[in-house]
């Protein structure tokens, strides 16, 4: 396991950071979140993760490599995340420790009870990672995610703080 990942507000990463996270057309092809075109879309992408999720950059030697970020119900408990790691750092054990860190600090410090994860049931290293990190399949929502304009089927994980 990796010991030298930094997590730093979402609100501080670098604008060309957050663009090349946001305009990597394969990168996003199993998320839908909007692929950005320009950096002049950047600080709005920035607003909105800064102002409405717990969101924060994953940093690697000072260079930003992904970011986590949760949408929470004080409420009710729960956080449902969103994740994503530049290509050439998948498939290293990054994404297993950013979680494993961000799990930590929903459950402790935002007092959260229920962490969910809706991922594409054809992303297959999503499905991998959540289930090597002890997140349950809760089913199969069927043509609920919008991939490439044509409705698709996701998996709905959790994580509950005592496992």
């Amino acid at each position: 396991m990796h010991n030298n990942l930094q997590f730093i507000p979402f609100s501080t990463v670098e604008e060309s950071d957050i663009f090349s996270l946001f305009s990597d057309t394969e990168l996003l092809k199993y998320t839908d979140v909007p692929i950005i075109n320009s950096i002049d879309e950047v600080s709005h992408l920035r607003s909105f993760y800064s102002n409405t999720r717990i969101a924060f950059g994953i940093q690697l030697s000072n260079a930003c490599i992904g970011m986590v970020a949760a949408n929470c119900n004080k409420k009710h408990r729960t956080a449902a995340i969103t994740y994503i790691l530049l290509s050439q750092f998948q498939h290293k054990g990054y994404m297993q420790q950013a979680l494993a860190w961000f799990h930590l600090y929903l459950f402790e410090q935002c007092n959260i009870y229920r962490i969910e994860a809706q991922t594409y049931v054809k992303n297959i290293a999503s499905v991998q990672l959540l289930e090597k990190m002890g997140y349950i399949c809760e089913g199969c929502l069927r043509k609920n995610f919008m991939i490439a304009n044509k409705l698709e089927d996701s998996y709905m994980y959790s994580l509950l703080r005592e496992e």
